[in-house]
């Protein structure tokens, strides 16, 4: 029986973001659902190219999709929460 995959939301669209999108391309097992970023265009060019469902710039909207079930933090250090 195979499973499903693992639906990750992506917060962050820079280099950091690349690279975990990278790695999860590279090990299989999990599908991007979303990814969110600030810049528009930027966003959904990444979304694009790691055939990410959709794209958007509110972590809110990506936390409340039903399809979700673990985020990757890719954002730079000093805007995570302590």
């Amino acid at each position: 029986m195979a499973s499903e995959a693992i639906g990750i939301a992506v917060l962050g669209a820079g280099f950091i973001a690349e690279y975990h999108l990278a790695g999860l391309a590279a090990t299989g097992g999990a599908s991007v659902r979303m990814l969110v970023g600030l810049a528009e265009a930027k966003t959904a060019a990444l979304a694009q190219r790691f055939g990410a469902s959709s794209g958007c710039s509110s972590w809110r909207i990506a936390l409340a999709r039903s399809d979700v079930d673990a985020v990757i933090i890719a954002t730079p250090d000093d805007t995570h929460e302590e």
